[in-house]
């Protein structure tokens, strides 16, 4: 052994035994026989986890990545990582989401380990609905056979897909988009919302005193709940309170209670042809309001 390299060997031996044998000192690995930086560069095998820093009396002085770091470089589907050993090399650790696709849509692609694995199956899962639609209401998915060197062929078996919505007492959502009875055959209104209401006849909606009210559509989309503010029922005609339609027939004050000649109200069922409002004769109207 030349006079050097045994003072060294002998310095490494005193300070720091073994470990400066296998050249490892506080993660920096030294290696003889450099005369430049790109001498220790060129023994580098793996740069992502090992950079030469000096050549410092012709041995080579080295930073080590920490262990764990990941390469920059990764090979896709080997169910693997690769990432640096703290040694200024590399090893592989096990990484079940780098799956390898075999392409086929017949197999379970996964990994056994730190190898990729690729299982058969006799069906698949199937859905010809549109998008979005699939497991929502009453669309649910469906099963198509494989077959080995082919794959999945045939039709989609024991599939829903979107239907017609249909308004009735079962609160299906036929359509899949995720509401109940919000339109289609049968519909009278969309849950929830507010509509009209009106519980008296045609001929009087919306006449004199008689008015609609609102009510909230219910959940099977077939009417509203309670109505609301309607007034559906005519009542007896006064001529109280000024000029009302209370029997909603479209005549105002035409007779009832409180209707006299000399009211000011013409009331045509109390026999009256004109009221001026007074009883007297000589002006436009006679005092018992006939003509």
């Amino acid at each position: 052994m030349g006079g050097w390299r045994k003072s060294v060997w002998f310095f490494l031996v005193a300070v720091g035994g073994c470990n400066a044998l296998a050249e490892i000192y506080e993660g920096n690995s030294f290696e003889p026989e450099c005369a430049v930086v790109s001498d220790c560069e060129a023994k580098v095998e793996v740069p992502d986890c090992r950079k030469a820093l000096a050549c410092e009396d012709q041995i080579c002085r080295f930073e080590d990545a920490r262990e764990g770091a990941p390469l920059l470089a990764q090979d896709v589907g080997d169910c693997a990582v690769r990432v640096c050993d703290g040694l200024g090399g590399e090893k592989k650790l096990e990484a079940t989401s780098d799956v390898q696709d075999d392409n086929n849509d017949c197999t379970i692609d996964d990994c056994d380990g730190l190898k990729p694995r690729h299982t058969w199956q006799e069906s698949i899962p199937c859905f010809t609905g549109p998008m979005g639609t699939e497991g929502v209401g009453l669309c649910k998915t469906g099963t198509r056979a494989c077959t080995k060197d082919v794959g999945p062929e045939g039709p989609c078996e024991g599939e829903v897909v979107p239907a017609a919505e249909v308004c009735d007492k079962t609160l299906n959502d036929e359509d899949c988009d995720g509401q109940v009875n919000e339109g289609g055959a049968g519909c009278v209104c969309r849950p929830g919302e507010v509509i009209s209401c009106y519980g008296g006849t045609a001929e009087t909606r919306g006449v004199g005193m008689c008015h609609e009210g609102k009510a909230i559509c219910k959940a099977d989309g077939l009417g509203g709940g309670e109505c609301i503010g309607e007034q559906p029922f005519p009542e007896a005609e006064t001529c109280y309170g000024g000029e009302l339609d209370e029997d909603c027939d479209g005549l105002v004050n035409e007779d009832g209670a409180g209707c006299v000649c000399g009211d000011g109200y013409v009331s045509p069922g109390e026999g009256e042809d004109c009221d001026d409002g007074n009883t007297k004769d000589g002006d436009a109207c006679p005092a018992d309001c006939t003509l």
